[in-house]
């Protein structure tokens, strides 16, 4: 018993130090956007912050609960909205958000990587479904669908993408992110995307 509970106090002190330093990492991110005024140089910034503001995430939810193990998934996703929010602020205040995951639990090594899928594909949106302020919605939800088998969808009604354009097929970091990731995950990526009727990955 007391080397269980040794373990248990050195797996909380690894997420605890593991999360200070990401965050860290965020803040010298933060304090370097203020010094850039190139807004493509800016917003790639602000993009890898929410990467690695996304990872720590996990180890805070990790660290609260204690479980070392495994996280509640829905109240991650809902984090990482939140996070968006807080990032993004006036650009979305006329975009909605709706989370269902339920009491979905996953171990680290499958929420990290689908917490960085959900943060590249809201990113996304956020970007490019809604010029102009456009009124709008987010949807992130996870449902599943047989044995270790999960679909995750997120999905924008925006503007969806050009005529003849292959979202799968496009050479921006984060689309290519989400690929790699999926391929961890042994997962596939499904896109469906129309001109005026949003995009669903």
């Amino acid at each position: 018993t007391k080397s269980l509970k040794e373990k248990e106090i050195l797996l909380q002190e690894v997420h605890h130090r593991v999360k200070n330093n990401l965050q860290v990492m965020s803040s010298l991110i933060k304090l370097q956007s203020r010094y850039i005024h190139d807004d493509k140089m800016l917003e790639m910034l602000k993009e890898t912050g929410g990467r690695i503001q996304s990872m720590a995430i996990v180890h805070t939810k990790i660290y609260n609960s204690k479980d070392y193990e495994f996280i509640q998934f829905g109240e991650y996703a809902k984090s990482l909205i939140e996070n968006f929010q807080n990032t993004y602020g006036y650009k979305l205040r006329n975009v909605r958000f709706n989370v269902d995951i339920g009491e979905l639990k996953l171990n680290i090594d499958t929420a990290i990587p689908c917490g960085l899928i959900i943060n590249e594909l809201v990113s996304n949106s956020i970007k490019y479904a809604f010029p102009e302020d456009k009124e709008g919605k987010i949807d992130v939800s996870v449902s599943h669908v047989k044995d270790n088998i999960y679909k995750l969808i997120v999905k924008d009604n925006g503007v969806g993408s050009a005529e003849g354009v292959d979202l799968k097929k496009s050479d921006t970091l984060g689309i290519q992110l989400v690929t790699l990731l999926s391929r961890q995950l042994n997962g596939t990526l499904e896109v469906s995307s129309e001109h005026g009727k949003g995009t669903e990955f």
